[in-house]
């Protein structure tokens, strides 16, 4: 295999395994193979959808830039992606592989996937089985050069193409795909509208390239703050948006996290769920460095989502405001561990619900949930619902769902 752009190809260690070697080695690789077709539900060729896989994912200075539309079919960048193409196109012509599958009947020549793949993946698979489809069936070079160049032009490349959600693997130093993605909607958090209303136009705004805040959602827990932000990127993940998951024990690495996301052509949400600082906690720096920007300038397609219960964000404790003899700039001290919240330029504040909005929460999921609205509206529902909140903690959206989902399932 003599690739120069899709390196990754022949560098692969399942198509190595595949063909080089025997018994054991080669059924792990035919394992693979098929978990690829399995994930993401493709049928046929499970040799060809691997290489389609590998294709998709693939980030090299053609992919990259056809990506953004930058490619030139003059330039020699586009010479070299078409010699990659041809020897791609030979490589994948030995898929019948009979003498390597032939133990197998027909179930990996014509592999016949599952149905179903989990909610939010489910749209990725069935863009990329038409991909593998394209792929498969390419009758010449000049058929696979098209089934590609229109998939990057249209989904982007490697795993930004593939998933919509990440966490930073800090063992390995990169991204990691997350998924399934939480089936939930910005219809189905009952309430909030004013503030939902505000995300959504930041958001807009921020696929749109217009200027738009860091945000900060605070406020009581169970108000539905953690999954206004995953119903957004269900919302936008085809417009480009991706989200990734950042905890405290990778404000150190965020610089890594940039190189990988700037120069695409996605917008990429940082979210830091549950952000809050003790004392003698002092990660909240490398964010307030990272927000301001150092000598690179933050890429203007990163912003920062951020959920707290604190409005400041940072434990302030009444020492902080009396102890003068350990700090004799005490003011400044304090302005420095409260000023962190003024980089978030839009901060959103999600109250409890009063006892009829409590109520009127719990109604609606349990009729999103099969409840027949007769069953609701009954004074036994609303002390069942008023009872429940007394022995968990509180009005909130959170316990009204959990509440909802125990009424229709009869497990009060």
């Amino acid at each position: 295999m003599n690739f120069i752009l899709y390196r990754n190809i022949a560098n692969d260690k399942v198509l190595n395994a595949f063909w080089n070697s025997y018994g054991g080695e080669r059924s792990d690789a035919i394992y693979k193979m098929i978990e690829i077709s399995h994930r993401f539900g493709l049928a046929g060729n499970v040799f060809k959808n691997y290489l389609a896989y590998l294709v998709a994912m693939a980030e090299n200075p053609f992919s990259v830039a056809n990506e953004r539309n930058t490619v030139d079919k003059d330039c020699s960048l586009y010479k070299l992606f078409c010699s990659d193409v041809a020897e791609l196109f030979t490589f994948a012509q030995k898929a019948p592989l009979a003498t390597n599958f032939v133990a197998f009947g027909d179930s990996l020549v014509n592999f016949v996937p599952k149905k179903n793949v989990p909610f939010n993946f489910e749209s990725k698979a069935r863009m990329f089985a038409n991909f593998a489809k394209e792929f498969g069936e390419a009758k010449s070079p000049l058929e696979l050069e098209g089934a590609i160049t229109r998939f990057y032009l249209t989904y982007g490349c490697g795993k930004f193409a593939l998933a919509n959600a990440f966490r930073y693997n800090i063992n390995k130093r990169t991204l990691e795909s997350a998924y399934p993605i939480q089936d939930v909607q910005l219809s189905d958090i009952i309430g909030y509208e004013s503030q939902k209303l505000k995300i959504i136009k930041n958001t807009e705004d921020f696929i749109a390239g217009k200027a738009s805040n860091n945000v900060l959602l605070y406020g009581a827990g169970g108000t539905g703050k953690s999954t206004t932000i995953k119903a957004i990127l269900n919302r936008y993940a085809f417009d480009g948006l991706r989200i990734i998951e950042v905890y405290k024990q990778h404000f150190p690495y965020l610089d890594d996290i940039l190189d990988e996301v700037k120069n695409r052509n996605y917008r990429f949400i940082l979210f830091l769920d549950d952000l809050s600082f003790e004392n003698f906690e002092t990660e909240y720096k490398y964010l307030k460095a990272f927000i301001e920007g150092g000598i690179t300038a933050k890429p203007e397609n990163v912003l920062i989502y951020a959920t707290s219960n604190r409005r400041h964000l940072i434990k302030e404790t009444w020492n902080d405001r009396t102890d003068k003899e350990e700090d004799m700039h005490i003011s400044e001290t304090m302005q420095e561990k409260l000023s962190l919240v003024d980089r978030f330029g839009l901060a959103i504040r999600f109250v409890s619900p009063e006892q009829e909005e409590y109520l009127n929460i719990a109604r609606q999921t349990a009729i999103k949930l099969g409840a027949k609205s007769e069953d609701v509206e009954t004074e036994e529902f609303e002390k069942e619902a008023v009872q429940w909140e007394l022995r968990h903690g509180g009005f909130s959206g959170r316990c009204a769902a959990q509440f909802a989902t125990c009424f229709v399932n009869n497990e009060k």
